[in-house]
């Protein structure tokens, strides 16, 4: 037997070993690159001489910049014209000719890699150009031999803000970016081709690339590149083992595993977001309608711009909507819509996320402020609205830092009704989107453009505001208050900040703070309150399965603006279902919501709302047992319950010596009897 327990424990420590860590998986998985310029021949403000990157056009000019964070990079390059010039503006247009310090030989070279800016796209009356930023690549290897990219060649791009690999597909030599594009661009060496080149590309050295831009100078800006990589093995992995290190680090950010293991917990528990819309590289002041950016429909006098960030996560520009006139639902309805940058497949969009700040509301409807909103997608050629309709949404208001679930007016029109002047985040599940729905087929879906229309912009009502918009791509079982998007940094939704440990920790409403509705309930059980007094009352309820505390919030009901409303008076944790509520105020009417939170902060159901009212004068409890009160801390009640826990394995010990010492005595008389009868 002892042989058999030995060879299984054996058999289990080798299949331990076996196993990989995910740590090591990933490390294994990642891209292997040298870094063949990182722009640190020449210091930052100094032009770069024509020798190392120079300009077939004679007003174009290349200077040395800070880096922008590329991964091995020291400076970057910035790439300017004085007026607007690319191939689609000035036929014949070449670009500019980035010179290696040596010649590198492409015979262990799968990819290549660059880190870039891209310039901002134009309108060119047509459509064609809207969203997108274009870029050739060209490679000079000696001789004869110019080799460009294939037509409909796939390129990867990663997203300074992206936690994974994006694929585009390439137009003749030229592939089209989204427009003011930051981050990594991957090319494979294979779909390299010259009319000269007879033997395989692997058989030369790279002399110096030529770089050209689809639009580049006046409105559409400067062109950047941070650093440029030779790639000896790729992988769909957004970490690199650099220059022979053979630590993994993340492109993004340059963190490693170890760096960021701290954070595990936080990034276990956050949703994953991709950005849709953050305007990032946009300086404040674009014009977004004269480019193309945004559409305003129903009003003439509507002007929409960047300007400073106003919220969310980020400190990129916010979209300021203003106007010398009001214009809402309740008169002219304008609806203002966003168009986000080309290429945004949505397969994997589980929600949709954004940041707003309504202006003043109606003078007819003075007490809240409303929005309306939609997404347009394409597939199969086929262009789809996706609205609200009678569906709901999540709100969660500046300062208040919780979630809130806000009901369409039901008309099916999917306008909601939203505190006034809210300002925050709006979340809103893909499946709740009722009216020409899209969750059961977002495969090879496109997305378009958003269009929102507000209760009121302008005049007397002053400014609204868009701020950051993203999708949603893993939100179930997470705590919906953190988001990461590279896979690295977790922010907090609440605090608009980034996150620490606290944000775990379930957070209930804001004390104080008047709300119009209870949240809603969605477990088919009501609390029981008993032993009310004039200033306290006992709670309890039903357990509810994998739930480490529950969280019980008490409401006194109030009046505001002539209607019924719920000021939250005490958030209260418990690890058990009773619970001692106390400093209440005599003759008051309250109510109460039970909310079950998993050890990751994440809301597992709501108890159906009870309500009492404390009484006028003061009453014995009849019953005091209680597990838990209002008054104790987590930590003493955790003690508390060690202490009984301690007693109870006291007495079970104490009871099993006693039963064992009986069972000697009983024992040791009938082995006395039986000798006497022997005898």
């Amino acid at each position: 037997m002892k042989k058999i327990l030995k060879m299984i424990l054996c058999l289990c420590l080798c299949l331990a070993c076996a196993v990989p860590s995910r740590n090591v998986a990933a490390a294994e998985d990642a891209i292997e690159a040298t870094v063949w310029e990182d722009f640190s021949r020449s210091e930052a403000g100094e032009m770069i001489p024509n020798s190392q990157f120079g300009c077939t056009e004679a007003e174009g000019t290349v200077t040395a910049v800070n880096t922008l964070g590329a991964i091995g990079g020291v400076n970057a390059a910035r790439l300017s014209y004085s007026s607007l010039r690319g191939y689609h503006n000035i036929a014949g247009d070449q670009g500019f000719q980035l010179k290696l310090l040596n010649k590198i030989s492409l015979e262990n070279i799968t990819d290549l890699m660059f880190y870039v800016k891209m310039p901002l796209s134009r309108d060119d009356g047509t459509g064609n150009n809207w969203g997108k930023s274009g870029m050739a690549i060209m490679m000079y290897l000696g001789g004869e031999n110019w080799v460009k990219m294939r037509n409909q060649s796939k390129v990867s791009i990663l997203p300074v803000n992206g936690s994974s690999w994006q694929t585009l597909e390439t137009y003749e030599l030229y592939t089209d970016l989204p427009s003011g594009f930051e981050g990594y661009v991957k090319v494979s060496l294979s779909d390299f081709y010259g009319e000269a080149l007879t033997d395989s590309i692997h058989n030369h050295s790279v002399e110096y690339f030529i770089l050209q831009y689809s639009n580049l100078g006046a409105q559409c800006g400067d062109a950047y590149i941070n650093a440029v990589y030779g790639i000896t093995k790729d992988s769909d992995s957004i970490m690199v083992k650099l220059n022979g290190d053979a630590t993994a680090r993340f492109l993004t950010t340059g963190a490693t595993r170890a760096d960021i293991a701290s954070s595990q917990k936080l990034l276990d528990n956050a949703m994953r977001a991709k950005p849709l819309q953050i305007f990032t590289s946009y300086p404040t002041g674009y014009d977004l309608i004269e480019n193309s950016l945004m559409d305003v429909e129903n009003k003439n006098d509507v002007n929409a711009s960047l300007v400073d960030n106003i919220g969310g996560i980020l400190e990129n520009p916010s979209i300021e909507l203003s106007s010398g006139s009001m214009g809402g639902f309740h008169d002219t309805n304008p609806m203002y819509t966003v168009y986000y940058p080309g290429f945004q497949y949505i397969d994997d969009m589980e929600a949709f996320l954004f940041y707003i700040k309504c202006a003043d509301p109606h003078p007819l409807k003075p007490d809240f402020s409303a929005i309306r909103f939609n997404l347009r997608t394409e597939k199969g050629g086929e262009n789809t609205w996706t609205l609200l309709g009678n569906g709901s949404i999540k709100a969660m208001e500046k300062g208040v830092g919780v979630w809130k679930t806000y009901t369409s007016s039901g008309d099916g029109q999917g306008i909601v009704d939203l505190p006034a002047n809210f300002e925050g985040w709006i979340l809103v599940d893909i499946d709740d989107m009722l009216t020409s729905p899209i969750g059961d087929d977002l495969e090879d879906r496109l997305l378009i453009s958003s269009t929102f229309q507000f209760q009121a912009v302008g005049g007397e009502c002053g400014n609204g505001y868009i701020d950051e918009i993203y999708m949603i791509t893993d939100m179930e079982d997470k705590n919906n208050r953190l988001i990461t998007l590279d896979g690295c940094t977790v922010y907090s939704l609440s605090t608009d900040s980034y996150a620490t440990e606290n944000d775990l920790l379930n957070i209930g409403p804001k004390i104080d703070y008047v709300y119009d509705s209870l949240p809603d309930w969605t477990v088919e059980s009501y609390p029981n309150v008993r032993d009310v007094t004039e200033d306290s009352a006992v709670i309890t309820w039903d357990g509810i399965e994998e739930t480490a505390e529950y969280r019980v919030d008490i409401y006194s009901q109030v009046t505001e603006n002539g209607r019924m409303a719920y000021q939250c008076v005490q958030s209260i944790l418990s690890e058990a279902t009773e619970l001692l509520v106390q400093n209440l105020t005599k003759g008051t009417k309250y109510s109460i919501a039970v909310t079950a939170v998993s050890d990751s902060g994440v809301e597992r159901g709501v108890l159906k709302r009870q309500h009492f009212t404390t009484k006028q004068e003061s009453a014995e409890l009849a019953d005091s047992v209680i597990t838990t009160t209002a008054t104790f801390e987590r930590e003493a009640q955790a003690e508390g319950s060690l202490w009984w826990l301690w007693i109870l394995v006291t007495a079970v010990a104490a009871s099993a010596a006693a039963v064992v010492i009986v069972l000697v005595i009983v024992s040791h008389n009938k082995k006395k009897r039986s000798r006497g009868e022997a005898e």
